[in-house]
């Protein structure tokens, strides 16, 4: 028990089950460093998953969690901190594909039996600080031709900080205050400021106390959007 409490036992457990994870999905999971004291605080570095073309699907330079308390008999957990930096996430829809080159990893852990899918878990967070997160979604099949102004088939994002405050992850629902969230698309639209209380389900989106700041607008008020 002593030695898994070692961060380089620990690596080496889990570069094992990356490898293992990527004969699985058919593609490159690795992690450089892992560092976990148990239950209470994991810090991972250096991940990397690439999709089934062998491009990068997910990078993270350095993350890291701290649980302040928990309770496994009721699926609760309160996490006090939560820090990622350094992040690439890459979606796409590759030329005469349909799915999102995410699919294939949704499809994997899909396969999980119905009573585990079915568990209710009650999970509280304190704080998410976000610190250089880049965000791309490119649909190759799209003949949509924009000349000015975000293409949405054509996204690239850079998250340079935000903050996330008193979140709360009840079902499919996700509540929280965004804070201070600032954004550069490669269109040159920018988000210098972005606040507000949001409560976002599978159904539903709600943000309130909205106050927005672009380079070329601001908004203040209260969104809502039901989809389905």
């Amino acid at each position: 028990y002593s030695g898994l409490k070692s961060p380089k036992v620990q690596t080496y457990i889990t570069k094992n089950l990356a490898e293992k994870l990527s004969e699985e999905l058919n593609t490159e999971v690795t992690i450089e460093s892992v560092d976990i004291k148990l239950i209470k605080t994991i810090v991972l570095e250096g991940v990397l998953i690439k999709d089934l073309h062998k491009d990068t699907l997910l990078y993270v330079n350095y993350f890291s969690l701290n649980v302040s308390n928990y309770n496994l008999d009721s699926n609760y957990f309160n996490i006090s901190d939560v820090e990622l930096t350094n992040t690439a996430f890459y979606l796409k829809k590759y030329l005469g594909e349909d799915e999102l080159n995410l699919q294939f990893i949704i499809d994997h852990f899909a396969a999980e039996d119905t009573a585990t899918a079915s568990v209710r878990w009650l999970i509280d967070g304190e704080n998410l600080l976000l610190d250089n997160i880049h965000f791309k979604y490119h649909d190759e099949n799209s003949i949509d031709t924009i000349n000015s102004g975000i293409n949405f088939k054509d996204l690239d994002l850079i998250v340079s900080n935000g903050s996330f405050h008193k979140m709360h992850v009840i079902g499919d629902t996700l509540i929280g205050k965004i804070e201070n969230l600032n954004v550069t698309e490669k269109s040159g639209f920018e988000i210098n400021k972005f606040t507000a209380m949001t409560s976002i389900s599978s159904v539903h989106a709600a943000i309130d106390e909205l106050h927005l700041i672009t380079n070329s607008s601001e908004i203040i008020g209260d969104l809502n959007f039901s989809y389905k």
